[in-house]
């Protein structure tokens, strides 16, 4: 459909951006999935979740050294 190709079209496009943003596609698009609703009511926080100004969260568990 229309509509399944449109939204395909964005994934591939937020996937193809995260890899030229050197980010892994995986961790970027679980943590927006995670954020995009809490952030909705406001396009300029919205910004935040582009993979050219993401940041990821911090880790709850960082790795031993």
């Amino acid at each position: 459909s229309d509509r399944a190709g449109h939204a395909s079209a964005i994934l591939m496009t937020l996937i193809a951006s995260a890899n030229r943003n050197k980010l892994n596609p995986v961790d970027y698009l679980a943590d927006v999935f995670t954020r995009i609703n809490s952030l909705a009511h406001d396009p300029e926080l919205l910004k935040q979740l582009l993979p050219d100004r993401w940041t990821p969260p911090p880790r709850a568990n960082p790795p031993l050294t």
